[in-house]
């Protein structure tokens, strides 16, 4: 999941600071960019549990294993590592 946050974060932050309707870039205070880091942690906070009870990586690592051994990856969590993984 490492990738994929990292890859989430940045694209958010792109998003908030340079794309998006609030072009943020060099208009937030420093102290507000504080407000905002914690909010894209806990986007990454919340989506990381919940993405990772069903699925054994995160997505960018599954396309990354995939395209590295030239065949698509099991994604989805059995039920005995299910099981592994909550306890």
């Amino acid at each position: 999941m490492a990738l994929s946050n990292y890859l989430l974060t940045s694209i958010l932050c792109r998003f908030l600071f340079v794309w998006g309707p609030t072009h943020w870039y060099g208009f937030v205070e420093y102290y507000r960019l504080y407000w905002i880091v914690a909010g894209v942690w806990a986007i990454n906070l919340v989506w990381s549990p919940l993405w990772l009870r069903r699925f054994q990586f995160g997505p960018v690592e599954w396309l990354w294993r995939s395209l590295t051994y030239w065949h698509r990856q099991p994604m989805r969590l059995t039920a005995a590592q299910r099981v592994t993984v909550e306890a």
